[in-house]
């Protein structure tokens, strides 16, 4: 038997297929590589994103802190511009108002509501600032601080004095970006300088009303001790007794006039004051003026006081003076009738520390001509006939022995309105 080796055929079919497997098989071993570095690659993005959000969430917490710190700072300085006593109002370069804090509310009687945001030039309430030095426009061409004192209107109110100060706002670079003004309220002061300069003024005539009244009481006291000698010898002769009376009388008047001038100048003749109750005082006062009350037909007497009682450390018998001059100039100035209103009220000066009560006498009389207004405290000034003119300088004296204040003025629609304001007296 013989052994025969047989060789097997391969078809080109079988190479193909061979070959496939070889190309798959490569495929797969490139593939699984290409997949274990896009794992890697993926890996890493992913290890790379977390770190940029950890960084981005950092950033954003510093931010947020940083915004929180700013507005923190604002409000704060918000709170610190609007709780300052002088009156700031800021505006950009248009003039469109963008700071308006309260002590400037306070000023000019405006809400920072309705201001904020408007030009200052068509504010209604604002056009004093276009007055003056202060005007806006002229304001921007000026590189120089702007300084000045002015008086304004608000609606119900007396008139205020102001102090206006003016500069520039600048960026971090320099630029002019706006200007800032400030309001300052200095109508006490003014009050005050008023009060001070009258007080100076009618010291100096003091001196020298105690110097007439020196000079005048000598030959005074001779010519009535004469005139009562003379009178008693001539009792006999009628005519010449009547001209002695006259001399008499007008002896008497001139040394009423000198009595009243000596009180001018020395009206805390007491140094010694005792608690004394306003209401009081000027219930006395018009008890003594109630007969010219009577004989004024048509004068009515209204007392509006204060619920609790009212007490001043003084003399009862000055402040008598004072309130009977007050409502008798009251009467006068009402001869064909009118209303006489006294109100009594406590009131405080919060900035000041002080208690005061105020007196305030309200008449429908006639008023005071505006050109003697500031003259009405002056010794011997006068517009009644007969009047010495001695009345309200005594007055006011009488007010500033007792650490007082007395102000005049004429309402807004008839006659004139006196306040009185004396330091309250606290019982311990």
């Amino acid at each position: 038997m013989y052994s025969q080796s047989m060789t097997i055929p391969i078809s080109s079919t079988d190479g193909a297929n061979a070959d496939k497997i070889h190309y798959l098989r490569e495929a797969d071993r490139i593939g699984k590589s290409g997949t274990g570095r896009f794992r890697n690659h993926r890996e890493s993005l992913e290890n790379r994103i977390n770190e940029l959000l950890m960084e981005l969430e950092k950033r954003n917490q510093s931010l947020y802190r940083t915004v929180k710190a700013r507005e923190e700072i604002e409000i704060q300085l918000h709170n610190i511009v609007g709780s300052l006593s002088t009156g700031i109002l800021v505006a950009d370069l248009r003039g469109k108002i963008i700071v308006f804090n309260r002590e400037a509310e306070r000023i000019t009687g405006l809400k920072a509501s309705r201001v904020l945001g408007r030009r200052v030039a068509v504010t209604e309430g604002l056009t004093f600032l276009e007055e003056g030095q202060c005007k806006w426009h002229s304001l921007l061409e000026k590189e120089q601080n702007v300084e000045e004192e002015m008086e304004i209107l608000r609606k119900g109110e007396d008139p205020a004095h102001i102090n206006v100060k003016a500069a520039p706002m600048r960026s971090p670079g320099g630029g002019k970006i706006g200007m800032i003004m400030t309001l300052q309220d200095i109508t006490r002061m003014k009050r005050l300088e008023k009060q001070a300069n009258r007080s100076d003024r009618l010291a100096a005539m003091g001196e020298m009303a105690v110097k007439i009244a020196h000079e005048i009481r000598n030959p005074l006291g001779s010519i009535e001790l004469f005139a009562s000698t003379l009178k008693e010898d001539l009792e006999n002769s009628p005519s010449c007794s009547a001209v002695l009376d006259h001399i008499l009388t007008g002896v008497r008047s001139i040394d009423t006039i000198v009595t009243n001038m000596l009180l001018f100048v020395r009206p805390h003749q007491r140094t010694e004051f005792d608690t004394v109750s306003i209401h009081e005082v000027i219930e006395d006062s018009l008890r003594f003026s109630n007969h010219l009350v009577k004989s004024n037909e048509g004068v009515e007497v209204d007392r509006c006081y204060c619920a609790q009682p009212l007490r001043v450390l003084g003399d009862p018998e000055l402040l008598k003076q004072v309130f009977l001059n007050l409502i008798l100039n009251a009467l006068q100035a009402m001869p064909k009738g009118g209303r006489l209103t006294i109100y009594t009220r406590r009131r405080g000066e919060p900035r000041y520390g002080q208690k005061l009560i105020e007196i305030a006498l309200e008449d429908t009389g006639t008023g005071i001509a505006e050109k003697d207004m500031h003259k009405i405290f002056n010794p011997f000034f006068t517009t009644r006939d007969g009047g010495t003119g001695l009345g309200l300088a005594i007055v006011h004296n009488i007010v500033n022995a007792h650490n007082g204040n007395i102000e005049i003025r004429n309402r807004s629609n008839k006659g004139t309105r006196c306040s009185v304001s004396l330091p309250e007296h606290q019982k311990d």
